[in-house]
C-alpha cells in the first residue's frame, strides 16, 4: 500500500482557529423555548447544543479565507500566496511564478484590515497519508 504525499509552501501568515470558525448556540431540537430555558421542561434534555460554523470571512467550500486560497488540511493553517502539490514521492513538484513586491503588499493591506497583523513569512506545511 502506498502513501499519499502533500505538500504547501505559502507566504503569508498562519490563520488562528478561531478565525476561521466561531462557536454557536443552536436548538437542539424543535421545541420552541426561549434563549433563558436551558433545559426542557418535559424531558430534562438540553434545549441547546453548541456547533462549528465559519466565520463571515472563511469559505470553506471553496477553501478561501479573504477570497484568497487557505493552505493546510489537518492543523495549521495558512493564507497568502503558495503552491500545493499534491503528488507521490517520484513526481517533480511544478514551478510556479513567484509574487511581486506589489502582490505582497497588497496582500499586506488585506491581512492588515482583517486584523491579522503578524509579519508575512515563508510557510512549509506537509501531510503524508
Amino acid at each position: 500500500m502506498g502513501a499519499s504525499y502533500y505538500a504547501s509552501a505559502v507566504i503569508g501568515v498562519l490563520v488562528p482557529e478561531e478565525r476561521l470558525y466561531t462557536r454557536v448556540q443552536v436548538r437542539a431540537f424543535d421545541h420552541i423555548y426561549a434563549e433563558s430555558i436551558k433545559f426542557c421542561p418535559e424531558t430534562g434534555q438540553k434545549c441547546w447544543r453548541e456547533r462549528w460554523e465559519p466565520t463571515p470571512e472563511h469559505d470553506p467550500e471553496n477553501e478561501t479565507f479573504l477570497g484568497m486560497p487557505l493552505f493546510g488540511d489537518d492543523g495549521p493553517r495558512a493564507v497568502g500566496y503558495g503552491l500545493h502539490n499534491e503528488c507521490d514521492i517520484e513526481k517533480t513538484v511544478y514551478q510556479q511564478n513567484l509574487p511581486t513586491l506589489d502582490d505582497l503588499q497588497a496582500l499586506r493591506v488585506k491581512l492588515d484590515q482583517a486584523g491579522l497583523t503578524a509579519p508575512l513569512q515563508l510557510i512549509l506545511l506537509a501531510r503524508v497519508s
